[in-house]
């Protein structure tokens, strides 16, 4: 499931229609359905819709696998969680190594099951 086809568009409209608590609401709705999509995807055993999250200012971007090839994998960004990080050389979509995608999955992954967060 492509998670910018679900989620909230949180843009400069909704800010002004909605209070803070209802936008850090719409917030944790969309962090929530991008793991749950990134759940579902790893009990299937697929890379597909499963999320990169690569390190930027403060925190980090995340992106989604929406194609996967032999080689590469296309990602597209996720906007609207957190702090809406964009990696400049990556862009709003890109493709990279699926080797890469492989180990950035596999890290956070390994990360959850670290800190007792349910993992892929």
């Amino acid at each position: 499931m492509r998670y910018r086809d679900k989620a909230v568009v949180i843009d400069e409209a909704y800010w002004v229609k909605h209070s803070t608590k209802q936008v850090t609401k719409a917030f944790d709705a969309n962090e929530a359905l991008l793991e749950r999509i990134d759940l579902q995807a790893a009990a299937k055993g697929e890379l597909l819709w499963r999320c990169i999250r690569e390190g930027r200012g403060d925190g980090y971007a995340c992106y989604q696998i929406v194609k996967v090839g032999k080689r590469n994998v296309r990602i597209e960004v996720c906007r609207n969680i957190g702090d809406d990080w964009v990696i400049p050389y990556w862009g709003e979509a890109t493709t990279i190594s699926r080797k890469y995608a492989e180990r950035k999955v596999d890290s956070y992954d390994a990360m959850k099951q670290l800190f007792g967060r349910k993992a892929g």
